[in-house]
């Protein structure tokens, strides 16, 4: 299989362990549904989660305005050990950005 079609079966195969991911449907009950073999669709699974894995996210500039009440740090640790440590107080804002970008 040429690079384009590997990729383009990649990407199908991709948006349908997503679209798995999101129905809330048991393994056995979507890949039947879709009328997959049991064995590509934990192919393509295992496959999704690795992609998603190695996809990192970036870090991206986030600006930081000084908080009202004064100097106040404060530090996220994510679970693969990075952290991020601020000597003053960051807007909750900020803060669920930083949180959520981990798991995307």
């Amino acid at each position: 299989m040429s690079r384009t079609k590997s990729s383009a079966r990649a990407q199908q195969m991709h948006a349908l362990i997503s679209k798995y991911l999101s129905s809330g449907l048991t393994q056995k009950r979507f890949y039947e549904q879709e009328e997959l073999p049991r064995s590509t669709f934990l192919y393509w699974l295992n496959h999704y989660r690795k992609y998603k894995k190695a996809k990192k996210p970036a870090f991206i500039p986030l600006p930081l305005k000084e908080h009202p009440s004064g100097p106040s740090g404060c530090s996220i640790i994510f679970p693969d050990n990075i952290t991020i440590r601020f000597d003053r107080q960051p807007e909750a804002e900020l803060l669920l950005k930083l949180i959520n970008a981990e798991g995307a």
